[in-house]
């Protein structure tokens, strides 16, 4: 699936997985790497729980992007 991903008016294109149980959007720091998406400190740490009730092993998110995620005709923040 492609996802339209864009913090500015230029829009790149890239390949991602969508997990649409989520209760929150994530983008994976390769991404934001690669594609040098702009990140803020976030004011609290994010724990991220994985299904079986374990805390994820990469650790506390630290950091956010402000963005724009369109898939198909849907667009949300």
């Amino acid at each position: 699936m492609s996802v339209i991903y864009s913090q500015r008016k230029v829009y790149p294109l890239f390949e991602a997985l969508v997990d649409l149980e989520a209760t929150t959007n994530f983008v994976d720091r390769v991404i934001m790497e690669n594609n040098n998406l702009v990140t803020y400190k976030l004011a609290n740490l994010y724990c991220v729980i994985n299904v079986d009730g374990t805390s994820n092993k990469i650790g506390y998110i630290t950091e956010y992007v402000q963005a724009y995620v369109e898939i198909g005709s849907h667009r949300m923040t």
